[in-house]
């Protein structure tokens, strides 16, 4: 549910009085707060920082439970425009689905009874233990083989260096990544910006919103990055008309 109603410019009056709660401070969260009833804002940073300010003055009370304040609201609003995300994210129950299987196929190989083998998943680390660097190399090419007939993508996998220790005993992390990274989230800015569409581009922690009046530029920009061999696994969400 919205923290607040959308109206549209013509039944605002000339000042806006707004009360944030202050468990939805921080940058994005206030954020999806002013775009979830006041359409883009420009000149958000000053809002921030006003409010960065008040959090951390000597004079600030814990026992206040909100931060209200008066502003213009014609002055900050902007009509949304269509837009889309550009993310990187692999799905937990495909990376589960994947592990289970590994699993199975741990369980049926004749070289690895008795071997005390092991794959354990944790969020977004899938843990491999072995009793040697033999079958920690083969206990890999099980994992990896299984993600990606799960369609994950390798670009969205990271295999850690195997730690042997000095008795033999092998472990390895393969990582699955998620989220854009700041260096990537640059390259798909640069790349976009070069395509010499009319749109905008933002860096929003681990995704890319592209804004733009047209549709069609959209889907143009969308063609592109797809066609483009980016260091990540890239996909396309939130679509807003």
């Amino acid at each position: 549910m919205p923290l607040c109603t959308t109206r549209t410019v013509a039944s605002w009056p000339t000042r806006e009085k707004i009360k944030i709660p202050f468990e939805h401070f921080g940058y994005f969260a206030v954020k999806t707060f002013f775009e979830q009833g006041f359409g883009q804002i420009l000149n958000l940073d000053v809002i921030i920082h006003a409010i960065s300010e008040i959090r951390g003055s000597t004079s600030f009370s814990p026992d206040i439970d909100a931060f209200e304040f008066e502003f213009y609201p014609n002055f900050f609003y902007r009509p949304l425009m269509p837009s889309f995300d550009i993310v990187s994210e692999v799905s937990s129950m495909e990376i589960e689905n994947a592990v289970n299987q590994a699993k199975k196929e741990l369980a049926s190989r004749f070289d690895f009874k008795g071997s005390n083998a092991e794959i354990v998943l944790e969020k977004s680390e899938i843990k491999l233990s072995a009793t040697d660097q033999f079958k920690i190399k083969a206990l890999h090419e099980i994992v990896i083989n299984k993600l990606a007939k799960r369609q994950i993508s390798l670009k969205s996998v990271e295999s850690l260096p195997a730690d042997v220790s000095p008795l033999g005993h092998s472990r390895q992390v393969v990582k699955i990544k998620q989220g854009i990274e700041q260096t990537v989230a640059k390259q798909i800015t640069s790349f976009i910006r070069d395509t010499k569409l009319k749109v905008t581009t933002q860096i929003q922690g681990e995704a890319v919103r592209v804004t733009g009046k047209s549709r069609d530029d959209l889907q143009e920009v969308i063609a592109a990055v797809r066609s483009h061999d980016f260091p990540a696994a890239l996909g396309f969400q939130n679509f807003r008309d």
